[in-house]
């Protein structure tokens, strides 16, 4: 089912070429001539490609475009960070020799970084998308602090007043988490996008308690989780408020919801751990990969186990992406001076930095084939036949989505049973995969890797 999930062109007509299958493969390179046939995979990490605004889509893409054609690709090939020793686009971690990096060979049983260990193995690597994304994400976190207080400050100020770790770790989640809850809160509201803790979670952990991942992807997941089901409370709350629910009942009718729905899910993670084989193992052929939980722990191991101090300042080689903050605050002052010289240009207030700088907060593990199809939806749906057909579009579109979604869900479950009875899916023509096995090859002359072709 891969090959139709990620169709990639370029990589089929150019089966030997490493650099062709960079430019081509939709889930480890740049997606030229590639897209995603699957739902699933194009909502997944975004959201539905119909629920967002026009002007939302023209910042998303312009975000997406400058960071995967522009900022990126010349990072790689002027080699900035020994760039070529490694995937172009990968969610993985390496050594200095671009192989996969030993984590046991850093921490001890109670995963503690041993320092020497540390320095005698290697730094940490990851792929030049990965920095300059994490860079990207940088910019999101200035920049949506500083778009907020120029552009809705006055508002806060007239309304702000109705609204393994250890314990301090806890308190400093939920505080860092009501802190910037009302300009995450302003930005979900106005473009539908909900900007994510996880980055200032990584940061301050890092830094406070380097070396101790576990407490630090704690401390993520309370901020993280704080967050989110605050706006989600309060996006109900106001859901119940025109179907003039009473207060006490909605509040009451979600805790017992917010109970059960954590309690359900870590009975299933555990159930799933416990009962898919090769769950989390990338291998060829396994379908249990988790993507997305791959990324979460290299992200604790570079935030928490080795620590932000040695990755990036005040000693690690990626030290200057702290740049982006500084770019992040410039944005949106920027827009709105000029908008406030020109009140006439309506446009202007239209450009919105939080997000163009989140655009590819995502990616990886979402690849170009993926973006680049929710993209076109977005434009099919929301232009094309939002201005010919607008009626239809009114009726119709949002109902079209969900329909997906709910065909998508159900069929995931009934993926999911079949595979746990070992039914899988067809075995289309073209194979398992995007046929782009070449994308993950390091161009950097004498680096060795498997199935790969070596440079000199």
């Amino acid at each position: 089912m891969a090959s139709l999930i990620i169709v990639s062109f370029v990589c089929w007509i150019w089966k030997g070429s490493v650099k062709a299958q960079i430019i081509g493969s939709g889930s480890h390179g740049l997606g030229i001539g590639s897209f995603s046939l699957d739902w699933m995979s194009i909502t997944g990490y975004i959201g539905s490609p119909m629920a967002y605004p026009r002007y939302a889509i023209v910042n998303k893409l312009v975000g997406f475009v400058a960071m995967m054609y522009i900022i990126a690709p010349i990072a790689y090939w002027t080699n900035l960070f020994n760039a070529k020793r490694f995937p172009f686009f990968s969610l993985n971690i390496y050594d200095y020799d671009g192989k996969f990096y030993k984590t046991a060979s850093v921490f001890g049983n109670d995963m503690v970084l041993d320092p020497q260990a540390y320095h005698d193995y290697s730094d940490i690597y990851f792929s030049i998308f990965s920095a300059m994304t994490m860079g990207f994400g940088f910019a999101g976190l200035t920049t949506t602090l500083t778009h907020f207080f120029l552009f809705y400050g006055r508002y806060a100020w007239v309304y702000g007043d109705q609204i393994q770790l250890p314990t301090w770790g806890f308190l400093v989640a939920v505080l860092v988490a009501a802190i910037l809850l009302l300009p995450m809160g302003a930005i979900k509201a106005t473009i539908g996008i909900s900007l994510s803790m996880f980055l200032i979670g990584e940061m301050i952990m890092g830094y406070a308690l380097p070396g101790k991942p576990i407490a630090n992807i704690a401390f993520v997941s309370y901020c993280q989780s704080t967050k989110l089901h605050a706006l989600n409370f309060i996006a109900e709350f106001k859901l119940g408020h025109y179907m003039k629910i009473p207060p006490r009942s909605m509040f009451l009718i979600q805790i017992v919801g917010a109970l059960l729905a954590s309690t359900t899910r870590i009975f299933a993670s555990r159930w799933a751990l416990n009962s898919i084989k090769n769950i989390c193992v990338l291998e060829e052929g396994n379908i249990w990969t988790c993507p997305s939980v791959t990324t979460s722990y290299n992200r604790a191991l570079i935030w928490g186990g080795i620590g932000p101090s040695r990755v990036f300042a005040p000693h690690g080689q990626y030290a200057w992406l702290y740049i982006f903050c500084l770019i992040g605050v410039v944005g949106p002052m920027m827009v709105w001076i000029l908008s406030r010289k020109y009140p006439q240009k309506k446009w202007i207030r239209l450009i919105n930095f939080p997000i163009i700088f989140t655009g590819t907060t995502m990616m990886p593990p979402m690849g170009a084939a993926h973006i680049w199809s929710f993209f076109i939806m977005a434009f099919i749906f929301n232009f094309w036949v939002y201005s010919r057909h607008k009626g239809w579009w009114s009726k119709h579109a949002y109902d079209l989505s969900n329909g997906l979604d709910l065909g998508t869900a159900i069929f995931g479950v009934l993926y999911m049973i079949l595979a746990l009875q070992d039914i899988y899916e067809v075995q289309w023509i073209g194979g398992a995969d995007e046929q782009c096995l070449l994308s993950l090859c390091p161009t950097a002359p004498g680096i060795i890797k498997k199935n790969c072709p070596v440079f000199y």
